[in-house]
Parts: C-alpha cells; structure tokens; sequence
C-alpha cells in the first residue's frame, strides 16, 4: 500500500514492527525482504515518484571554505527509488583485502570478513539485474584479455558488471504495492527520532511534510537508511548514537580522475568496448595491481579503465566527442560530473565561450559519417533496449587509451560532517562537509601510476605514458567526482571506535539499524551500490531471525 503522508491527520500515530526511513536501494530492498517475514513494515520515504525542487532542497548543504567536494545536493535523490534512478549501473564487489587490516592504511579491518559478505553479494546481484558472481574475463561470452599477451602476476585483470541501470523504485513496486503487511509513506520526511526513558532504544520516528502535518510512527525495529549524509544528519539532529564520538566522522568518496595515457604496443588487440558475459550482461575490463604489491609499496587500493580523449578540447578533431560535449547535460549525473571534471585540465589553454563550441560544431560538420555511423548504434543499444549500454566506449586507431584512476581514500578521524546551526524548512539543522584527503591518498596514487608504469614496461604489450615532472601536482587535483558518501558512521566490534556493530545495529539503542555505505569501515575503490544491497538484505535476514525470536 503506498500512502501520500500529506494526507495523514496531523497528530495521528502510526504502529508497526518495522520502520524503514528511506526509499533507495537500501531501504527497498529490506522492504522487499521482510514480506511475509513481519506482521507490519512501514517505509518512509521523504519524495514522491518524481523529483520535486522543494523537496530536494532539503538535501542543501554548507561545504567547508576552499573544498573541492561536489556540490552535496548534486547526487541524492528525495524521490522513490533514491539514487537509483540516476545511477549508472555499476556492480563491483569490495576486493578481500579491503575488508582486512592493513598496517599502511590507517583505521583498515572490516568487523566482518569477506566470507561473510559473499553469500549477501549473490542475492544483491539479482536485486540489480547484474547476473552471476563472476568477475574474472574467463565469464565473458567470448573471453579476451584486456590488452592481447599481457600476463602478468603483478597485474590483476577483472570486471565490472553493469546493471541496466535498475531503478529500484520502478522495479519493485509492484511487489510492495501488492504486500497487505507493508506501507509506503510517500512525501514524508523524518525530522526526528526520539528515545525512551532509558536512552536504549528508539521510541517514535517524527515526520512532516510540506503540507505542513506532522505524524509519528512507533516500531519495535527502526532502520535508517536515508545514504551516508542524510543518516548522519538525522541521527546528529535527534542527539543519538554518538557515545564513541565517531558519528560523521572518517568521512570518504573515492578520489578519480583521468592521468597519462595507456599506449598499446603495434599489433596488440585491445578490449576497449563493453562486452557481454555468459549471461548477457554488460562488462568492462579494468586494471589494478595485485594486493601483493600494493602491500609491498603501502599503496591503497586503486583501478585503472581505458577512457577516451577529454571531450572539451576540439584537437581531438572527433564528431563523436564533440558531440558528447555540446549535449553533456543530458548525460546521467555521474557521467555529466566526470566531463565536467575532465574539462579542468584543458580550460586554460582552450578557446573560451562561443569559439569553443564553434569548434566543436565544426568538428560535427567535417565528419558527419563517423558520427552517423556511431548513432545508429547508440541511440539503439542505449535508448531502446532495457538493458542499455552503460556509456560511451571509443576505439582509437593509434591505440592510445587515457587511463581513469578509481582510488581508495583512508578513513581520516579529520574528514567529516556536523550540523550548522541554519536549518531546513522542517527545522532540521543543515550539514557543514568538511571533507579532507590524505597526503598518503595523494602519493598512493603516484606510486600506483609508477608502479603501473615500471610492470608494463616489462611485459612488451603495452606502456603507461605520463610528465613525470608533473605527475604529483596533477595528481593533487583529484577530486571525489562520484556520489560515494562512506564511512560516516562506521562498523566495529568495540562501541568505542565505531557506531554499529558487525549486525549493523548501533551499539547506543537496541532496536536502531542503519543501511548503506556511511557502515563500511573502508572504501575499497568498488564503487558502493552492490556493497550496499548487500549489507541491507543481511540486515534483513537479521531482522527476519529477531522478529522470529519475539514472536
């Protein structure tokens, strides 16, 4: 049953077993979880099923003076289906050796292992239509190698699957809809929760909306899963959960980028397009070096993916990527933000205004074929099919690829959120962002590149070509270009360094849970979503064992 909250009477109160707050991946797929398995669930969901201003204006935030964080609003959806509905699609499990404690970065070691995680990714793949557990190239329809002879121990060589992308709201509505024991709060914004008399556990979820009622709800199990910045925001605001004074703290995104150039050696074929796995589902290769180097270098964990030649700057002389830049604000968010991102390092020495567009409209003009020819295939593969493929992938005859960077960022006690003292309509303090980079993040990087570098060049297949009198300056630009907001309020086993346990429930209230990336310890360079389906259909399984218990 799905109910608008605008309409609920001012004052009423609510029961249920279950209360979810939030309608992402997360949120959902708890939701989904717990039919037939609770007598009553009830999911709060702050937006409706489209995007409203004056709701997504409560996601404003203040970011700290000279910041190069991302707008705060830029990838948070108030709406059904969350960040689903804007993402891109890709599924990468965390690597083994992100969730163990390693003595070169700071605060590492997951509570839970690996192993533990594993049977939850299975279950989470499904959630987001990206087929088997299988991340090695030996999966894929016809198995290739990234770059034809590499073979290396040094080198590690995987996958990313990519979902079609699901939006988790369309997806499993239906089965929601049709569930007599859940319902659906729409436009219903949590303001705050509030405690018993003991302080252990949570006594009412306090919402509004902007029709201006005010209700409560009351459950025996409430599970915040409103993304690494709003579940932090509403558990700062209600002044719980903070005994060990980690909430907000270890803040981290992950730090990308697009440096050097990855030249493949004359005669070497090169898996530079999407392919498709046994399965059917979209993969690309990616790069990273194996856990014994990092370990022997004190490196954090990093990817490298072949790229294509920085759309804005019209040397290229390609349609299709003058193309791209003319129309990026009809890109998906996450891609929008990597040009845009790509852009700066091209902005001084480029034509400003209507001369720049001019040249890449004249690129369009002295070679429509290619771009025809491209178009055909796109406007198909990504309009007219539910599974679309994922973004633009571009051959390049001299078989130069610029390489992406996707890398791990330390969980620092420094980075970090808090509460400033201007507040949103509903009378919730704002978020102040104070995101803060490593030095060791900055030089891992370089030594990645490095590394990288120094192994390829052994191999004969292929080099890494970059300034090396540059390398470190231009590596200090990095950015957190993705919507990733990790580790804010993270998992241990002693409540004093953490603020839930390895169950996801927070150490301070007994039937308080919270879902999504603000639990994971560390940021590994996977990006969150397949991590996060995964942690909230355990918190599920959990709450299925509980609800048994008390029953």
């Amino acid at each position: 049953m799905f109910i608008d909250g605008r309409q609920i009477p001012s004052g009423s109160d609510l029961d249920t077993e279950v209360c979810i707050i939030g309608g992402g991946p997360a949120g959902i797929a708890i939701a989904r979880e717990l039919l037939g398995a609770s007598r009553s669930v009830i999911l709060i969901e702050s937006g409706g099923w489209r995007p409203n201003r004056l709701t997504q204006s409560l996601n404003a935030a203040e970011l700290a003076p000279d910041s190069r964080h991302p707008p705060p609003e830029m990838y948070r959806e108030r709406r059904f289906g969350g960040s689903s509905t804007i993402w891109g699609g890709r599924c990468v499990p965390l690597t083994r050796s992100d969730f163990e404690p390693r003595s070169h970065v700071a605060n590492s070691g997951w509570p839970i292992s690996y192993g533990d995680v594993v049977p939850y990714y299975l279950r989470a793949l499904t959630y987001c239509e990206a087929g088997e557990f299988a991340f090695d190239p030996i999966c894929l329809d016809a198995p290739e190698a990234l770059i034809d002879g590499l073979d290396n121990e040094a080198i590690m060589v995987g996958l990313e699957r990519f979902s079609p992308p699901t939006d988790f709201g369309r997806r499993f509505k239906s089965d929601l809809i049709g569930s007599p024991t859940h319902r659906i709060l729409l436009e219903s914004t949590c303001v705050r929760l509030s405690s018993d008399a003991s302080g252990r556990a949570v006594d009412a979820v306090e919402c509004a909306t902007i029709a201006g009622n005010h209700f409560r709800i009351r459950a025996k199990y409430v599970v915040v899963a409103a993304g690494g910045l709003e579940s932090v925001r509403l558990l700062a605001a209600s002044n719980l959960a903070n005994s060990s004074g980690t909430l907000g703290r270890y803040y981290m995104s992950h730090l990308e980028g697009t440096l050097g150039l990855l030249q493949v050696a004359p005669g070497r074929q090169v898996a530079w397009n999407f392919a498709r796995t046994r399965d059917g589902i979209y993969a690309k290769h990616h790069l990273r070096l194996s856990d014994e180097i990092q370990q022997r270098h004190r490196l954090r964990n990093m990817i490298f993916r072949l790229h294509h030649a920085n759309p804005m700057d019209p040397q290229h002389g390609d349609p299709v990527l003058s193309l791209m830049y003319i129309a990026k604000r009809f890109i998906l968010p996450e891609y929008r933000r990597k040009i845009s991102t790509v852009e700066l390092e091209s902005l001084d020495r480029l034509p400003k205004g209507r001369a720049l567009t001019a040249r890449h409209v004249a690129n369009v003009a002295k070679n429509p074929w290619p771009l025809i020819k491209f178009l055909s295939s796109w406007v198909y593969k990504r309009h007219a099919c539910y599974r679309r493929i994922p973004y633009v992938a571009l051959y390049s005859k001299a078989g130069s690829y610029p390489l992406d960077y996707n890398a791990e960022q330390t969980p620092s006690y420094e980075s970090r959120l808090s509460l400033t003292h201007e507040k949103d309509r509903f009378g919730v303090p704002r978020l102040y962002i104070d995101w803060r980079v490593c030095p060791e993040d900055i030089a891992s990087i370089a030594a990645s590149y490095r590394q990288m570098h120094s192994i390829l060049a052994d191999t004969g297949v292929a080099a890494v070509v970059y300034d090396e009198n540059l390398l470190d300056e231009s590596v200090k630009q990095t950015i957190p270009v993705g919507g990733h907001h990790i580790g804010t309020a993270r998992m241990s086993d002693d409540p004093k360094h953490g603020v839930v346990n390895p169950q996801c429930r927070t150490h301070d209230l007994e039937n308080l849970y919270l879902a999504g990336s603000a639990v994971f310890p560390t940021s590994g360079s996977a990006n969150p979503t397949l991590t996060i389906v995964a942690l909230a259909i355990r918190i599920a399984d959990h709450l299925k064992t509980v609800l048994r218990s008390s029953t």
